[in-house]
């Protein structure tokens, strides 16, 4: 019969709490992990790896609850232990470098968490590729927060490369690509580059004139906006 510490115990309460937390449990479930992460902190260490994943699991369940602040305590002490035992770009330390600027950016920390979100993005490309959903995740939320900064150009440039990685991934007909685009657009006008923005929008109808029919309802916002973003590219000169 298993003990309380056996490893089969632990990883039944593993799964007992993430049970707990989808049927919103959300006090019992915090209770099961941290007392799991106490029990691997005691038996294996706080740095081994199986306590450093419930360290992680315990600070996701702080910042899908708001508790961003806590969440953020819980990120910045996992992020320390893993850096130090599995390295700047093991996939966990990744994660954490990640969720801790997500804790950040929901607190409206924003250059934190835009630092930390360009690291992720650029050891996730050299280590996983531009194309793998992780780095287009973390590129994603990169560009969230650029724009949440109030950098709309910025942001353009991540949505350009995102647009870039669906197009080899997915074909550039995808919903996923005419979407990237279509948002870069819009992101080129409010950042004042009303010209850029007509050029991208009239291309992407352009590309789309053959495999997309004109009642779509993405080909006809993109009609609907076009001449606004005409009107004033004209307005501002070439």
């Amino acid at each position: 019969m298993c003990g309380a510490e056996h490893p089969e115990t632990l990883s039944t309460r593993k799964s007992l709490a993430r049970v707990l937390d989808e049927k919103g449990a959300a006090v019992e479930a915090e209770a099961e992990y941290r007392d799991i992460r106490a029990i691997y902190s005691r038996v294996l260490s706080a740095d081994h790896p199986l306590a450093l994943y419930v360290h992680g699991n315990l600070a996701f369940f702080l910042l899908a609850q708001g508790r961003y602040s806590e969440s953020e305590i819980e990120y910045r002490d996992a992020l320390g232990r893993c850096l130090k035992v599995l390295g700047d770009d093991h996939p966990e330390t990744l994660r954490m470098d990640h969720n801790l600027a997500m804790a950040l950016g929901n607190q409206g920390k924003l250059p934190e968490a835009i630092t930390r979100l360009h690291t992720v993005v650029e050891r996730r490309e050299r280590t996983l590729g531009a194309d793998h959903s992780e780095t287009l995740v973390a590129r994603t939320n990169l560009g969230d927060a650029l724009y949440q900064a109030k950098q709309p150009a910025r942001s353009a440039e991540q949505l350009e490369r995102i647009a870039e990685s669906m197009t080899r991934t997915h074909g550039a007909d995808h919903d996923s690509v005419w979407d990237a685009r279509a948002r870069r657009a819009q992101l080129l006008w409010e950042g004042g580059q009303p010209h850029e923005a007509q050029e991208e929008l009239e291309a992407l109808l352009n590309d789309a004139s053959g495999t997309r029919s004109g009642d779509d309802f993405r080909v006809v916002t993109a009609q609907r906006v076009l001449p606004f973003i005409r009107a004033d590219a004209e307005w501002h000169g070439v």
